[in-house]
């Protein structure tokens, strides 16, 4: 937990005064934080699921991957809101749409 309190603060403090100039610092801080949290939550849920260290760690990297890639299919428009909500579950689709979101709003 303290590395990722480091790196978020770190994270915050950059992107807080060279890419979103107007937006809060802290808040900035508190989503980057809780996005490490989940990454962490999402890791210890891969090593409980699957035993063996080698296929727990392939198998956390090919998910993290893949739900990168899954923004691309709910971005779309016509995409109802309670299925974009359902999928924020997982902390890289709910990553994406906080920048988003606060693109739309900083710009």
């Amino acid at each position: 937990t303290v590395v990722i309190t480091e790196m978020a603060l770190i994270m915050s403090l950059v992107v807080g005064f060279s890419v979103f100039p107007h937006s809060n610092v802290f808040l900035l801080f508190l989503l980057a934080f809780l996005y490490g949290i989940s990454l962490f939550g999402f890791s210890i849920l891969i090593v409980a699921l699957i035993p063996s260290q080698r296929s727990s760690a392939t198998a956390a990297t090919l998910l993290h991957l893949v739900t990168y890639f899954m923004v691309f299919l709910v971005k779309d428009p016509l995409i109802s809101r309670t299925t974009k909500t359902l999928v924020s579950l997982l902390p890289n689709i709910a990553m994406t749409f906080s920048i988003y979101d606060l693109f739309y709003f900083e710009y």
